[in-house]
């Protein structure tokens, strides 16, 4: 009977430390990547809004910002907590991206803080008029080592997007 391959050939993938050396680097790899996106998600960043629309309440824009406060923690560290919810009229609320922004009134600068999407039914029977709010809520809640911020004020805004646009919606609401 004819062979159809070596039984004694040295396969690369047979080789111990070939498999111990591809398992070490893809577990690298894989760790690099997470932290990427850890990073990603979890900081604070500077971003420009000066090509994104504001939409206001007159263009159907309705918000909330149930709690917001940013205070020093024992270690020295800032502490942000901010609350609410935000639609747009007779938009569904799914699928949306929101994000909490902080514009420093002085310097105009706006920093884009990680933000958590919450589920608010209560928007949705508040409001009534047949759209689903229910994935209206926000949440940010984070500690960052910056002690400097606590001496500026900070305008908060949102990042509203739906159906592939933008839109910024001003809260007028300054801590």
């Amino acid at each position: 009977m004819k062979k159809y391959y070596n039984e004694d050939a040295d396969f690369i993938f047979h080789k111990k430390s070939f498999v111990v050396n591809f398992i070490v680097v893809s577990v690298v790899i894989l760790f690099l990547m997470c932290l990427f996106m850890y990073e990603h998600v979890v900081s604070i960043r500077q971003i420009d809004i000066n090509e994104i629309k504001t939409l206001s309440k007159e263009e159907g824009a309705l918000f909330s910002i149930d709690n917001a406060e940013i205070k020093e923690t024992i270690k020295g560290e800032v502490k942000f907590n901010i609350n609410g919810w935000c639609i747009v009229k007779n938009k569904q609320s799914y699928p949306i991206e929101l994000h909490v922004l902080l514009r420093n009134t002085k310097t105009n600068k706006v920093y884009q803080l990680p933000t958590t999407m919450v589920v608010r039914s209560d928007v949705t029977s508040s409001i009534g008029d047949g759209c689903d709010y229910d994935n209206s809520g926000f949440s940010v809640d984070i500690t960052k080592n910056d002690s400097d911020m606590l001496k500026n004020n900070y305008e908060i805004l949102i990042l509203y997007g739906n159906d592939k646009d933008k839109y910024i919606i001003r809260t007028n609401y300054v801590f």
